[in-house]
């Protein structure tokens, strides 16, 4: 949308120019065509803006979970059993089996941001 919206304006521009060099530029065509353009800028902008909500105290969100990713075992030793639970799924999000014969722990995926 950010190379749409570039392009747009960049038509609009050439528009606005043309207009300004050539003598015998309609008038009524230029004033269709710089809606049009003026419409569709505002329609991407409106459509980039949309996307990016923002979120109040988000340094104390973002300093919390550096805390409890570099505090696992603090969290998880402490937790009772519902916070284990959701650090396990966290951690392990498509979960953790266990080989009975062998007695170990199996995971298909580790979240990337503790691997």
């Amino acid at each position: 949308m950010k190379i749409e919206l570039e392009k747009q304006e960049a038509e609009l521009k050439k528009l606005i120019r043309k207009s300004m060099l050539e003598d015998d530029f309609d008038k009524a065509i230029f004033k269709e065509l710089k809606t049009e353009y003026e419409e569709k800028i505002s329609n991407l902008k409106l459509r980039l803006n949309y996307g990016q909500t923002k979120i109040s105290n988000l340094d104390i969100y973002i300093n919390k979970s550096v805390d409890v990713a570099k505090n696992i075992n603090k969290y998880w030793g402490s937790g009772d059993f519902e916070t284990q639970k959701r650090i396990q799924e966290l951690v392990f999000p498509d979960g953790i089996l266990l080989d009975l014969l062998k007695r170990t722990y199996l995971t298909k995926k580790i979240n990337s941001f503790f691997f």
